[in-house]
């Protein structure tokens, strides 16, 4: 046995389950992002959340359990990550969970050269995916221009 299997195996049920959903949604969000409109893409995550929501909402330990499963699942789901499909895997997972997490999209031109895009997600006036040092340094998109 394979010590990824091997820590899996050791994981709470309930852990295990937010890795295979963390696994399952980057695995169809990576090429979701390439080949649909963001807002179709974007809108089927938030149906797919509504649809399976919890019925009691998540705790602050949820964020961080979610973002754990979300770094655990990159790192294994084959392909090329960026914080677009972690945010938009995030906001649909923290959303199932009954919290109240945005996406997020900003842009920044680092000292006069070219444009720099980062998104994350925030839950009650936080980062809680896709925090970067600096991200104060990008402006955020109006709403309606990310979706």
């Amino acid at each position: 046995m394979t010590a990824a299997l091997r820590g899996f195996v050791r994981l709470t049920p309930a852990d295990r389950w937010l890795v295979i959903e963390a696994a399952l949604l980057v695995a169809v969000v990576r090429p979701g992002v390439v080949v649909l409109r963001m807002r179709t893409l974007r809108r089927a995550l938030l149906t797919y959340a509504r649809l399976f929501a919890r019925r009691s909402p998540g705790s602050v330990d949820t964020t961080a359990r979610v973002g754990w499963a979300i770094e655990a699942a990159t790192r294994r789901v084959p392909g090329r990550t960026s914080c677009l499909v972690d945010g938009l895997v995030g906001e649909a997972m923290l959303r199932r969970q009954g919290l109240d997490a945005t996406l997020r999209i900003g842009v920044r031109r680092p000292d006069g050269g070219a444009l720099a895009a980062h998104a994350w997600v925030e839950c009650d006036d936080r980062i809680v995916i896709g925090g970067l040092a600096d991200h104060r340094d990008y402006a955020p998109l109006v709403p309606e221009l990310a979706d």
